[in-house]
């Protein structure tokens, strides 16, 4: 039986927008530091198919989100990659009915102030931060959260 290729060896954008994996085989880019994937990837060997990824880490303060279902819309319509990908029409009402959503809206909503939700780019609109791999840009934040359910 063939293994899946590890995600290193292909072509794609992983999760960060900065971190581009290039090449064939193990072939990364010179000064990329491995033991950083170790900060979202929980196996030595994460493929396509299987990421491997962690769970994003949840600041307590983040369970202050408290808006009802009622306040916020059934459908969202993802279109700040538009440049790069075809918007993208998000059912928000039915993930927020899902029972793995059951912790709240912190689960996607990880860091707001009290009382207000922030929209994913107020946090994720700029590039990936190399210092901070815990803050990806926008689309490596969607991918991220998409894909810890959607493989």
């Amino acid at each position: 039986m063939m293994r899946a290729a590890p995600i290193r060896s292909l072509p794609i954008l992983l999760l960060f927008a900065s971190i581009r994996c290039v090449g064939q085989h193990d072939t990364l880019p010179d000064g990329v530091d491995l033991s950083r994937c170790a900060l979202c990837h929980s196996c030595k060997e994460p493929t396509h198919e299987n990421p491997c990824l962690r769970p994003c880490e949840r600041p307590p303060e983040s369970a202050t989100v408290t808006l009802s279902a009622t306040a916020v819309p059934d459908v969202l319509v993802l279109g700040q990659l538009s440049e790069l990908y075809v918007p993208v029409v998000f059912p928000h009402k039915i993930h927020m009915d899902m029972e793995s959503m059951a912790d709240g809206c912190n689960v996607c909503h990880h860091h707001n102030p009290p009382g207000r939700i922030l929209a994913c780019r107020e946090c994720h609109g700029g590039p990936s931060n190399q210092e901070n791999l815990k803050q990806p840009s926008l689309k490596g934040a969607y991918h991220r959260q998409c894909l810890s359910c959607h493989r």
